[in-house]
């Protein structure tokens, strides 16, 4: 099986301008992964929020997959994000928050009527 497509959104709600960087931890990686605030990695979506986008790929190999119940295991992961902010007198100023998240495959098969013949779409992680 191929490897997944993990994409984080994370919003941060600010007065004036973000000095800082956004932190993902999950077990699944062998180290955080770090964006650091700038005019690149911010998208401004008004009324003091913006938002900071990680898109990375999570190794099949790294993982074991979620199943619903009845079907298998419940695997979860937790997924750490952080903002610290850069401004040396809140170093102290870090803030966590968890989300447990699972990783899935789905493949649709359907059958011609005509020529029996097996259409599928690619079985790419979800």
């Amino acid at each position: 099986d191929g490897d997944f497509s993990l994409i984080v959104d994370v919003h941060l709600m600010h007065n004036g301008a973000l000095n800082g960087i956004v932190i993902f931890r999950a077990p699944f990686w062998g180290e955080d992964k770090t964006i650091i605030l700038d005019k690149e990695s911010i998208i401004d979506s008004g009324n003091n929020i913006s938002i900071v986008t990680l898109d990375t790929t999570v190794r099949r190999q790294d993982i074991e997959l979620w199943w619903p119940r009845g079907f298998g295991k419940p695997r979860l992961y937790i997924l750490e994000v952080a903002y610290q902010n850069l401004v040396e007198e809140e170093m102290s100023n870090t803030v966590w928050v968890q989300k447990r998240i699972g990783f899935r495959s789905i493949r649709l098969v359907t059958r011609n009527e005509f020529d029996n013949s097996e259409h599928m779409l690619p079985n790419e992680g979800q």
